[in-house]
């Protein structure tokens, strides 16, 4: 007893008297909340770091990619065959249950672009105060972190409706308000049209691959404005871009989506390539539309039939039925038919490069449907379901698909 006494008394001697100074901290990098949101140079740094948060929703995390494809699985466009998107796709309840396993779908969503919205508000607020910044580096900062929070509001909007408007940053005064009320129709396309006007104000026509510009500022504008049936200004706004001079649609569609995507008919394209400054990790996104034709006996995986895949979302027939036969787009978009390609495993009476014929519904569903490739890596093993590459967000051929709806709603 009387040698754990000393020891407790040794141990308060040299805890009081061993510190005469208070432990100051000091940052292992230059990167701090002071430097981010007080220097110029700062403001500058947290505009990429956005980026980096934009891009966050791309990677794995929960369910196979399956809430990246939320917008693809919700329209009539597809199959939703099985899988986590399935539940989306076939607009099962749960998916929209916060008490349930589909929750998780909203959630990550939600969550994901209010990130986004008040990363961008705390940069926006800090540019607008910073000093020593020059004024067009400034609002070019501040139009970026605006275009990024319009493109996260309207994507809510799109998804949700009942969404909330928020320019203020999270501060310790207000971190426990509570918002039990959406905003209007009116507050939220009002603000988001603030924003789309700043960023055409104040961003370039083009940019590094991966950043926002004025292209996208008006595509986005027009996009909004048919949301709202003011098919005038939507029609302005996709005119702006195709009579830019900067974008031009591929005479090729199997060059649009091939390669990095950086093309001269890109409007945004994620950055997701691995070891590229500003790259992202790798996904899923890819195998969610391929179908399974290597469990097949008699085919394995190759990068030619478009590797491997999980076989859960479709392109439907009515999808199909859109393109006449001769439609470039057909080939360069999808791979329609599979092939025996495993000569060492063939079944009797099969020869390698036979078409792989299934009559059973089930199995034709998950290992013979025709599959988009639109997010196809052809730089990784066949074997693999993961993809690098990067992800066309938005390009020209939809601004002409607006300014197409926007002038036959005038009539014109």
């Amino acid at each position: 007893m009387r040698s754990i006494n000393k020891i407790i008394l040794l141990f308060i001697f040299f805890a009081i008297g061993g510190c005469s100074e208070y432990l100051e901290e000091e940052p292992l990098t230059d990167v701090s909340i002071d430097f981010l949101y007080n220097t110029p140079e700062g403001i500058q740094t947290g505009v990429i770091g956005l980026y980096k948060v934009n891009r966050e929703i791309y990677s794995i995390g929960p369910n196979e990619n399956s809430t990246t494809l939320y917008f693809h699985a919700i329209h009539d466009l597809v199959i939703p065959r099985v899988g986590y998107i399935s539940i989306i796709g076939q607009f099962d309840p749960n998916a929209f249950n916060p008490n349930t396993y589909g929750a998780v779908f909203t959630q990550r969503i939600w969550r994901h672009h209010y990130k986004v919205i008040d990363r961008a508000n705390a940069l926006i607020t800090a540019a607008e105060e910073v000093e020593g910044m020059e004024a067009a580096e400034k609002q070019r900062a501040i139009a970026e972190a605006r275009l990024m929070r319009a493109h996260s509001l309207f994507t809510l909007w799109r998804a949700f409706k009942n969404v909330y408007v928020r320019t203020e940053p999270t501060t310790p005064d207000n971190v426990f308000d509570r918002i039990d009320q959406p905003s209007s129709q009116e507050e939220i396309f009002a603000q988001l049209h603030e924003d789309f006007d700043y960023a055409i104000a104040n961003l370039p026509w083009t940019e590094a691959p991966g950043r926002m510009t004025k292209a996208l500022a008006h595509h986005l504008k027009a996009k909004a404005a048919l949301w709202q049936e003011d098919w005038t200004t939507a029609a302005a706004n996709a005119e702006a871009v195709i009579n830019s001079g900067f974008y031009n649609l591929l005479p090729n569609p199997a060059r649009i989506f091939t390669g990095d995507r950086n093309s001269e008919e890109a409007l945004f394209v994620m950055q997701l390539a691995e070891g590229v400054a500003g790259g992202g990790p790798g996904n899923f996104l890819h195998a969610n539309f391929m179908t399974r034709y290597y469990e097949v006996v008699g085919a394995k995986a190759s990068l030619d039939q478009g590797s491997r895949g999980f076989g859960f979302l479709y392109p439907n027939k009515y999808l199909m039925g859109l393109y006449d036969s001769f439609d470039k787009r057909l080939d360069a978009f999808y791979i329609r038919k599979f092939y025996y390609n495993d000569p060492e495993n063939l079944p009797p009476g099969i020869n390698e490069g036979d078409e792989i014929v299934i009559e059973d519904q089930a199995s034709y569903y998950r290992r013979a449907h025709p599959s988009c490739i639109k997010y196809f890596d052809d730089e990784i093993p066949p074997e693999s379901v993961l993809s690098y590459k990067n992800v066309l967000v938005y390009r020209l051929a939809e601004t002409h698909i607006i300014a197409a709806e926007a002038y036959m709603r005038l009539g014109e």
